[in-house]
């Protein structure tokens, strides 16, 4: 079996293992006696340990069959890229402050006592969650899934598209019982077949961002530490600070920025590249 044809098989095998992961958490969820969420944080408190540990011993698996941990993107990196770093870091904190500045202006969002410090607080209190949760998805998104899909020599539009769809997909159950209950999503004041729509932009901006963030450093911590930063704001404690939430001034706006933070970050990665091969 050649390379390519056992790096496709083995994503195929993670794509079930990522479909059925969610499946596998609602049952939990039934089987002991949890309600159907009705909230993105219901989702990702309730039932998370199939919705994670299914993928990860996948890709755990995976690994220890083919390849090993070395190229998974643990490492920092940091040498030479600390100014790549700081972009990516500060590239979500910023994105949703410019959101929120520009939702405010224009009376689609109204907020009370919102400011930095509190945001920073709800990151600190829960940063233990915080950071297990994101440590373990962008090992699964970017250390496995676009790392063997950049080993494909795919085009980027290529990546980006199936790393938005199986991130979608892993949410699929969510959506469906959203729809199914007719549920409405607090978190953005929007019906669950609305989030279902307007997920799949914000899933591809955010992978754009995600991709060229994992391919300028070659390691999952950028991710990491901007997947702290977002699903933060998905807490109830922030939540609960914003009085009319808008699923554009806090979903799309900030997604489009990333978009095109990522999308700099890339083409300076591939002018690095091009200028000397041992880069990138």
């Amino acid at each position: 079996m050649t390379d390519t044809k056992r790096t496709v098989g083995n994503l195929i095998l993670f794509g079930g293992a990522i479909f059925l992961s969610g499946w596998v958490g609602l049952l939990t969820d039934r089987l002991t006696g949890q309600p159907a969420p009705t909230s993105l944080n219901d989702y990702l408190t309730g039932g998370e340990l199939p919705r994670f540990v299914l993928p990860l011993l996948t890709v755990v698996a995976l690994r220890a069959v083919v390849g090993g941990w070395r190229d998974a993107g643990f490492a920092p990196n940091l040498r030479g890229a600390g100014a790549t770093y700081l972009l990516l870091i500060l590239a979500y904190p910023t994105a949703l402050a410019v959101a929120l500045i520009i939702g405010f202006l224009a009376n689609a969002i109204s907020f009370s006592t919102l400011h930095a410090t509190f945001y920073l607080e709800v990151v600190a209190r829960n940063l233990p969650w915080l950071l297990v949760t994101s440590l373990v998805g962008e090992t699964l998104w970017r250390g496995y899934l676009a790392n063997q899909l950049l080993k494909l020599r795919l085009r980027s539009w290529q990546i980006y598209l199936i790393v938005a769809g199986v991130w979608w997909v892993w949410w699929l159950p969510f959506w469906g019982i959203m729809v199914i209950n007719n549920s409405h999503i607090a978190e953005f004041n929007v019906t669950g077949a609305t989030m279902a729509v307007a997920t799949i932009p914000m899933f591809l901006c955010w992978t754009v961002f995600y991709t060229e963030a994992f391919r300028a450093t070659r390691s999952i911590w950028p991710g990491v530490i901007t997947q702290v930063f977002m699903n933060a704001v998905i807490l109830r404690q922030f939540a609960a600070e914003i009085a009319s939430p808008n699923l554009i001034v806090l979903g799309l706006l900030p997604a489009a920025f990333l978009c095109v933070i990522g999308l700099l970050v890339g083409r300076a990665t591939t002018t690095a590249a091009q200028q000397n091969p041992y880069v990138g």
